[in-house]
């Protein structure tokens, strides 16, 4: 029976995998990080998981913690490179709360679909999000998250740390502590990373996405 409910399905590939020499060492890597994603995670419906070969995909019930959880395995398999796609919309079978396999509907198709279009974009393209109601408004957010991608190819792995834990709500002396840097130089991260446009683009593009997913 069709659930109309919506979902997010997230699909991740990373970037030139079969170039990476030692592939099952990625993937031990990768395995150990959705470990912890799924179980810290109360938003997810079916957990990360490796589907084919270094691809991976999990479902959302609402997107509090979507980009913050990317922004986790990108800091957390540095330096590899990875594409994620978002796609909201119905998933046609039973939900799979045990792994990431076996299900279908249009919110894996718009996912699938977005990895598609970012294979195709110059550059590591890393993000896109399908199937919102407003076409115009999905476009003004991947042209968005396209610009702030050419910025995050630059980036050392404390950048990725510092985005992930201000926009967690984590102080600057707490980052600097953890990270073994003065105040000062993480607020020069955050001021030359854009961290605080980045986060208004997040909980902008969050709302819209929880929005149509909890819609009666």
């Amino acid at each position: 029976m069709l659930n109309n409910k919506k979902y997010i399905a997230v699909i991740g590939d990373v970037i030139s995998s079969k170039k990476v020499e030692k592939r099952k060492d990625l993937q031990d890597k990768l395995i150990i990080i959705f470990k912890t994603l799924n179980s810290a995670n109360n938003n997810l419906i079916s957990p990360y998981t490796i589907t084919l070969g270094d691809e991976f995909q999990a479902v959302y019930e609402r997107a509090d913690n979507l980009f913050q959880d990317s922004l986790y395995i990108l800091e957390k398999i540095y330096p590899h490179k990875i594409r994620f796609s978002y796609g909201i919309g119905e998933i046609s079978t039973e939900i799979n709360r045990e792994q990431s396999i076996g299900m279908d509907g249009s919110a894996f198709y718009n996912a699938r679909d977005g990895i598609s279009k970012i294979k195709k974009q110059r550059g590591n393209y890393r993000f896109n999000i399908s199937g919102l109601e407003d076409l115009e408004i999905e476009k003004l957010y991947n042209n968005s998250l396209f610009i702030y991608s050419n910025l995050l190819k630059q980036w050392k792995n404390n950048r990725y740390t510092i985005l992930r834990e201000t926009m967690e709500g984590t102080s600057v002396k707490d980052i600097a502590r953890e990270l073994k840097l003065t105040e000062t130089a993480v607020y020069m991260n955050i001021y030359d990373g854009s961290m605080r446009e980045f986060i208004a683009i997040n909980e902008t593009l969050s709302k819209r996405i929880n929005d149509q997913v909890l819609q009666k």
